[in-house]
C-alpha cells in the first residue's frame, strides 16, 4: 500500500478501501434514487461510515480546514436525512435526534428551522417558537444579525398554523421516470371591461414601451413547447402605421426602450401608480389584453393585496409559489427556501415569453423577487405609491381623467341619452366625484339600480360633504374604504399629520402652515408631507405646495372631527402662524405702514363662540386653559417680491382662516389679521376682498372694545371705498374713524383720518373742504414720524390745488411729494408726486414738461406691484396727446388703460378714461362714439358720486349732442354742466394704497 514516490511516499488504496470515497459514492447514489425510501437508505449507508470528528487534535491549519469541510459535508447529509424522515412522517424520531444536534451547532440556522418544523408536527408549537427566539437572541448577541429569511418564513408559518406544515401524506414511492408533460400556458388575466372608455393618451404612453410582436419563433424553452408566435393586431402597435418622416414614438415621451441596446436583453417592466380608485387595474388589464397574443407562453395576473381589506399583503415567497404552480411545478416540489424558490422561478422564465400583471403592490420589495429573467417577458405593475426602488421599471403615473372622459364613462354605463338629458347635473356629478373613476362607477351603479333617480337628485345628495363618502358606496365597493387603506399603510406620525391637515381651512398648504398645525419644525413637516404625497394621500400641483383630492379631503376632515380638542388646538396654532407671517410679509410689502401694525401682543384666543354671539367689551385676553401660541417658523422672505409671491400662494388660505376665526370667535385674530392682509389685497387690486376683510376687523375690534384697532380698520377701509367709487360711504367711514381717533387722543390716527377725508372731498369736487382737512392733517403729521402718510396728504393737497386752477401751488406741492418720497424710499409716493407734477404742468399748458414727468413715472411704475399702476399714467398721456392733436396716440393710450382696468374695479379712474377717450372722438368729429364714452363715464360717476367726472361727462354729452343730429337735446345738460364745477382738471388717481 505504501510506495516510494520521488523524495517521499504515497499510499495506494482502492475505492472500497477509503471511507471518504465510499461516502461520496453513497451521497451520489442517494441523489439518483427514484424513491423516498431508497434515498433514505442510501443516506443512512453514507452516514454509517462516520466514526466521529476527523483529525480533532490536529494543529495544522491546512488539515484543520480540510477536516472542517468534511464535517460540514457530513452535517449536510445528516440534515437531508432528517428532512426525508420528516417527509416519511417520523417527526418524533427527528425531534429526538435534532435536539442534541442543534445544541452542538447552535448557529447552524437550517438545523434550528428543521427542529421548529419537527416540533410543530408533534404538537409542540410553543417549543417550536422558543427555538426561534433562542436562535434570534444568540445571533443578535454573538453576531449582531437577525435570522435568515428561510428561518423567518418558517416562524411566520408556525405563527399562522399554515396547513403546509402539517404531517405530509403517505411518503412518495415513485419519482417520474422522464420529464413531465408540458403544462398548458397559463391564461389568468381578468376580463377586460366592456365599457372601458377614455385613457387614450395613457394607453399610448404604456404601449409605446411594449416591444412589437416578433417574427420567427424563438427556440423552445425548457418545458418543451414549440411553435410560431402569433403577431399582434396592427392596431395594437403604435409603430404599425408610421410612414414617411413620422417620429418613432409620440412626441414628448421617452424613447422606446428598444432604442437602447441593453434594453433588448432585459425584461420590460412598466409600473403604473396613482391614488386609490383612479383606474390603474382597469387600464393595465385593458392594455394586457391588447398585447396578450405577443406572449404565447402565458399571461398571469396576480393580486398581491397591498391595499385589500381583510387581506394581508402577499409575501414574495407565497407569490413565487403561485407563479411556479402556474407554470406547472407541483406543489410538493416547490423549494421551501425563499432563495431556492426565486432561483427556480428565474430559471423557468429565462427562455419564456410571459406577460405578468402584478396588481395592488405595496412596495418595491414585494415585487422585486417576482421579476422574471427572460428578456422576452413583459411585467405590468400597479401600485398606489411610486415604486422608486424597482430598478429598470418605467414609471407611468396615472392622472385623474379629464372632465369629458368622466362624462364619457358615466354615459357608457348609464346611457349617453340619460347624460344628454341632464348635462349640467352630469357635469356636477363628475365634479362631486372628483373625476375619480371608482366614485363615478359607484354613482353609475346607483343610478342604474335606481332608474327613477335623476342625476340632479343624486347630485343633491352628494353636495353635502359630510355625507358624500357615505353615498359613494355600493355592495363591497366603497370610496371611503379604498382611501382609508392608503391611510392605514402610512406610519403613525404621517397619520397624525393627515388628521390635522383635515383641520386646515384653506384649499392648499405648504410646509410652514403644516408645521404650525402640527406643532413641528418646517423640515419635519415637509418630510411627513412628502411621505403622504408618496402614499397618494396628497397632491402637489406646484413645488412646495400640497393639497387634497376632494374625496381625500372629506376623509381627512372626518378624521379631524373625531378629535375635536386636537383640531381646535391645531387651528389655533395655524391662526397664530398666519398672523405672524402676514405681519412680516406686509412689512416687506409696505415697510412704512404705521397704522396696519398697532402695538400689542399677538392675540391668543377667542372671546365668544361665533359671529352672532355677544362678546365682552374688554380687550382680548388669553383665558385660562386656552393653548398658548408657540413660537412658529415663518417663511424666509427677502423682499417685497417674495412677500407678494407668498401672499399670492396663501391668499385663499388666509381668507379661509379669517372666516374660520370669525366663526370660532377668535376676535383678536379677526381684528388684526385683515390689517396685515389689506396691503396685499390692495396691491393686487382685490378691492372687494380688502373692503370685506377690513369690515370684519372693524366689527371684531368693536366687539372687543379695542378702539385703536377699530379706528385702524375703519381708516383702512377708505382706500377700497375710494377705488370702488363708493365715495360717500368712504367719507362716512373716515369720519367715524376720526371720531374714534379724536376720542382716544390719537394724533397720528386723527391725521390719517383727515387725510382720507380730504381725499374723499376731492372725489366729490369739494376742493375747499378737502384743502382745509388736508392742512389740519399736515399740522398733526409735522409732530409725528409718519413720512409716507405725509406724502399721501401732500399728494391729495396738490390734486385739490390743480383742480382749482392753482397750478403753481400744485406743482410746488407735488415736487415736495417727490423729494420727500425719494428721501424715504417710497416708490408709491414718488409715483404719486410725479403724476401730480404732470397734472400741474398740463394745467399750466407746459405739455412737454408734463410728458417728461409721465415718462419718468412710467419707468418707476414698472417697479411697482399694482396691476393697474400704468392706468393713471396712460390716462394723462391720452389727455396730453389729445391737447397736442395726436389723436391716434391718445386713443391707443386710453384703450390700453381700459384693458388694464378690466382686471380691477376702479370706477373713478375708469370714468376718467372714458371721458378722455370721448373727448378725443369729439375732437375728431366722431360725436356719436364720443357721446357713448361720455355716457359710460356718466353712469360710473353717478353710481359713485364722483362730481368732477360727472361734470366732465355731462359737458361732453352736451357738446356731442350740440354737434350731432339732435342739438336741442343738449340743452337739458347745459344747466348741470354749468353748475357742476367751476374748474375741470384731469383726474389724478394713482394705484397708491391708502394704508
Amino acid at each position: 500500500m505504501i510506495v516510494t514516490d520521488g523524495p517521499g511516499y504515497r499510499i495506494v488504496v482502492d475505492e472500497d478501501q477509503l471511507d471518504l470515497i465510499r461516502f461520496d459514492k453513497a451521497l451520489e447514489e442517494a441523489r439518483g434514487r427514484a424513491t423516498l425510501d431508497g434515498e433514505v437508505a442510501a443516506l443512512e449507508t453514507a452516514l454509517g461510515l462516520y466514526r466521529g470528528r476527523v483529525l480533532p487534535d490536529s494543529r495544522s491549519p491546512v488539515l484543520t480546514s480540510a477536516a472542517a469541510a468534511l464535517e460540514d459535508r457530513y452535517l449536510g447529509a445528516r440534515e437531508r436525512l432528517l428532512e426525508l424522515r420528516l417527509e416519511q412522517g417520523r417527526a418524533h424520531d427527528v425531534v429526538s435526534e435534532l435536539m442534541p444536534l442543534v445544541a452542538e451547532h447552535p448557529l447552524r440556522e437550517s438545523l434550528s428551522a428543521l427542529l421548529m418544523v419537527a416540533l410543530y408536527r408533534v404538537g409542540r408549537q410553543a417549543d417550536a417558537l422558543r427555538v426561534y427566539h433562542d436562535l434570534r437572541g444568540l445571533l443578535a448577541e454573538q453576531l449582531g444579525i437577525d435570522p435568515s429569511s428561510a428561518v423567518n418564513y418558517r416562524y411566520q408559518q408556525i405563527l399562522r398554523s399554515e396547513p403546509a406544515l402539517d404531517t405530509p401524506p403517505a411518503a412518495r414511492r415513485d419519482r417520474p421516470a422522464g420529464p413531465p408533460a408540458p403544462a398548458p400556458p397559463p391564461r389568468s388575466l381578468p376580463h377586460d371591461l366592456p365599457d372601458f372608455t377614455g385613457r387614450e393618451a395613457e394607453l399610448e404612453r404604456l404601449l409605446v414601451h411594449v416591444p412589437p410582436a416578433p417574427g420567427p419563433a424563438p427556440a423552445a424553452h425548457e418545458s418543451g413547447q414549440q411553435g410560431p408566435h402569433q403577431a399582434g393586431h396592427p392596431s395594437e402597435d403604435p409603430a404599425a402605421h408610421r410612414t414617411g418622416n413620422q417620429p418613432a414614438h409620440p412626441p414628448g415621451l421617452p424613447p422606446h426602450p428598444a432604442a437602447h441596446p441593453a434594453a433588448q436583453h432585459a425584461v420590460r417592466i412598466i409600473a403604473l401608480d396613482g391614488m386609490a380608485g383612479i383606474g390603474k387595474t382597469a387600464l393595465a388589464v385593458h392594455a394586457a389584453h391588447r398585447v396578450a397574443d405577443r406572449y404565447p407562453d402565458g399571461q398571469i395576473f396576480l393580486d398581491l393585496h397591498g391595499f385589500s381589506p381583510h387581506c394581508e399583503p402577499v409575501e414574495p415567497h407565497d407569490a413565487l409559489g403561485t407563479l411556479l404552480r402556474a407554470l406547472g411545478v407541483p406543489a410538493d416540489a416547490l423549494p421551501d427556501d425563499p432563495d431556492d424558490r426565486a432561483s427556480l422561478w428565474r430559471g423557468m422564465t429565462a427562455d419564456r415569453r410571459l406577460l405578468l400583471l402584478f396588481d395592488n403592490v405595496i412596495a418595491s420589495d414585494q415585487v422585486r423577487p417576482l421579476i422574471p429573467a427572460g428578456p422576452g417577458c413583459l411585467v405590468l405593475v400597479t401600485s398606489r405609491p411610486r415604486l422608486a426602488g424597482l430598478d429598470g421599471a418605467v414609471p407611468l403615473p396615472l392622472p385623474l381623467p379629464s372632465a369629458p372622459e368622466g362624462l364619457a364613462l358615466l354615459g357608457q354605463v348609464i346611457g349617453h341619452r340619460r347624460v344628454a338629458d341632464e348635462q349640467e347635473a352630469a357635469a356636477e356629478l363628475v365634479a362631486l366625484c372628483g373625476r375619480l373613476p371608482l366614485a363615478l362607477r359607484i354613482v353609475a351603479s346607483r343610478l342604474t339600480n335606481r332608474p327613477h333617480w335623476t342625476l340632479t337628485y343624486l347630485a343633491g345628495r352628494l353636495r353635502d360633504e359630510e355625507r358624500r363618502l357615505d353615498e359613494l358606496a355600493v355592495e363591497h365597493r366603497s370610496v371611503r374604504t379604498a382611501l382609508h387603506l392608503s391611510y392605514a399603510t402610512v406610519p403613525p406620525r404621517h397619520q397624525e399629520l393627515f388628521r390635522l391637515l383635515g383641520a386646515h381651512p384653506g384649499p392648499d398648504f405648504d410646509g410652514y402652515s403644516a408645521a404650525a398645525l402640527a406643532g413641528l419644525t418646517p423640515h419635519a413637516a415637509e418630510a411627513l408631507l412628502e411621505g403622504l404625497l408618496d402614499a397618494r394621500l396628497l397632491v402637489q400641483r406646484t413645488p412646495g405646495r400640497y393639497t387634497f383630492h376632494s374625496l381625500v379631503r372629506a376623509l381627512a376632515r372626518e378624521a379631524a372631527d373625531r378629535q375635536p380638542q386636537a383640531t381646535r388646538d391645531a387651528r389655533h396654532r395655524l391662526l397664530g402662524y398666519y398672523l405672524r407671517a402676514t405681519d412680516e410679509a406686509a412689512g416687506l410689502l409696505r415697510p412704512r405702514r404705521e397704522r396696519s401694525r398697532p402695538a400689542g401682543p399677538l392675540p391668543g384666543t377667542r372671546t365668544g363662540t361665533g359671529p352672532a354671539t355677544a362678546r365682552a367689551t374688554a380687550p382680548d385676553r388669553t383665558p385660562a386653559g386656552a393653548p398658548a401660541v408657540p413660537p412658529v417658523a415663518t417663511p424666509p422672505l427677502r423682499d417685497g417680491a417674495d412677500a407678494l409671491g407668498w401672499f399670492d400662494a396663501e391668499r385663499a388660505g388666509l381668507l379661509a382662516a379669517l372666516a374660520h376665526a370669525e366663526e370660532a370667535g377668535y376676535d383678536g385674530h379677526v381684528a388684526r389679521l385683515p390689517l396685515a392682509l389689506a396691503p396685499y389685497l390692495h396691491a393686487r387690486g382685490h378691492m372687494e376682498d380688502e373692503l370685506g376683510v377690513l369690515r370684519k376687523a372693524a366689527a371684531a375690534a368693536r366687539r372687543t372694545g379695542d378702539t385703536v384697532l377699530e379706528s385702524a380698520a375703519l381708516t383702512g377701509m377708505a382706500a377700497p371705498y375710494g377705488h370702488l367709487g363708493r365715495v360717500r360711504e368712504g367719507l362716512e367711514c373716515a369720519r367715524e374713524a376720526l371720531a374714534l381717533a379724536e376720542r382716544a387722543g390719537d394724533r397720528g390716527g386723527t391725521a390719517f383720518c383727515l387725510g382720507r377725508i380730504g381725499m374723499f372731498h376731492n372725489a366729490l369736487g369739494q376742493y375747499e373742504h378737502a384743502i382745509a382737512a388736508l392742512h389740519r392733517a399736515l399740522v398733526l403729521l409735522s409732530r409725528a414720524d409718519a413720512h409716507d402718510e405725509e406724502s399721501a396728504v401732500l399728494a391729495s393737497l396738490g390734486e385739490a390745488q390743480a383742480a382749482l386752477g392753482r397750478h403753481a401751488e400744485a406743482l410746488q406741492t407735488s415736487r415736495l411729494v417727490v423729494l420727500h418720497s425719494r428721501r424715504i424710499g417710497d416708490a408709491y409716493g414718488e409715483l404719486t408726486g410725479l403724476l401730480g407734477e404732470a397734472t400741474a404742468y398740463a394745467g399750466a399748458g407746459q405739455l412737454d414738461m408734463a410728458l417728461d414727468r409721465l415718462a419718468e413715472a412710467s419707468r418707476l411704475a414698472r417697479r411697482t406691484t399694482t396691476p393697474d399702476g400704468h392706468a393713471p399714467i396712460l390716462v394723462q398721456y391720452a389727455d396730453i396727446y389729445r391737447r397736442q392733436g395726436r389723436h391716434r396716440e391718445a386713443l391707443h393710450a386710453g384703450h390700453t388703460a381700459l384693458q388694464l382696468l378690466r382686471r380691477v374695479r376702479r370706477p373713478a379712474l375708469t370714468a376718467a378714461v372714458h371721458n378722455v377717450i370721448g373727448t378725443v372722438h369729439r375732437d375728431r368729429g366722431d360725436y356719436e362714439r364720443g357721446q357713448g364714452h361720455h355716457e359710460k363715464a356718466r353712469r360710473l360717476a353717478q353710481q359713485a358720486g364722483l362730481r368732477r367726472e360727472l361734470a366732465l361727462a355731462l359737458d361732453g354729452i352736451a357738446h356731442a349732442r350740440a354737434h350731432g343730429e339732435d342739438p336741442y337735446d343738449a340743452k337739458e345738460h347745459e344747466p348741470r354742466r354749468a353748475t357742476a364745477t367751476p374748474t375741470l382738471a384731469p383726474a389724478c388717481v394713482t394705484g397708491r394704497p391708502a394704508n
